[in-house]
């Protein structure tokens, strides 16, 4: 006689990029393994369900946890007839970001699980500048790079790792980066209000003389 239900982990903390194995058991009143169908629930954070189905009692499962997969308590619910049993996991703060190089801009995204504020490094060539940048999970954003006309080596690192994207042609006066939808208030942008206030100052001059 079936009385008892239990899930085991191979884990109760897991970090991102990581599988997550679990097992339904059945036990009978010896003790013993017992045999029957299993329906399991897989809820998020947010108590939202992630993934639902029925399974054989001690089929080994196993969930690969994504980068973006939400940090936080993770529940997994087992239901067998009149048993019931309910158990959490613990998905680790994941920071994780990746670049890409297309017509002379880089794409850089966040795909970690957590919002990332903090300073990048842009390798144009022999050179390097550092950025500060803010990314919400799952959001993207460009830079625009520049460098005196030439075929240069681009590379990205976020302080733990380092990508080379490979070469690409760039064009400019100096070597620089701009990040996209930031014109106005960019490098570019500082010249062009700077210029533009000047203008305004010698029209009011013209006016007042």
């Amino acid at each position: 006689v079936i009385n008892n239900l239990d899930i085991g982990f191979n884990a109760n903390t897991i970090k991102p990029e990581n599988d997550f194995v679990y097992v339904p058991v059945l036990y009978d009143q010896a003790g013993g393994y017992g045999e029957g169908d299993i329906g399991v629930s897989v809820y998020k954070p947010d108590k939202s369900l992630f993934y639902e189905k029925l399974i054989k009692a001690g089929e080994k499962q196993s969930i690969y946890i994504e980068s973006n997969f939400s940090s936080g308590f993770w529940e997994i619910k087992a239901v067998s007839g009149d048993l019931e049993k309910t158990k959490v996991f613990f998905v680790q703060e994941y920071s994780k970001l990746s670049s890409t190089l297309e017509n002379g801009e880089l794409k850089v995204t966040n795909n970690g699980n957590i919002p990332y504020k903090g300073p990048v490094e842009i390798g144009i060539g022999n050179n390097t500048q550092v950025e500060n940048i803010n990314l919400a999970v799952g959001e993207t954003k460009g830079f625009k790079l520049q460098a005196p006309d030439g075929e240069y080596s681009i590379s990205f690192s976020d302080g733990e790792n380092r990508q080379s994207l490979g070469s690409t042609f760039l064009t400019g006066r100096a070597i620089g980066v701009d990040a996209v939808g930031d014109f106005l208030f960019g490098k570019i942008g500082i010249w062009l209000w700077t210029l533009l206030i000047v203008v305004l100052i010698v029209i009011i001059l013209i006016f007042v003389r």
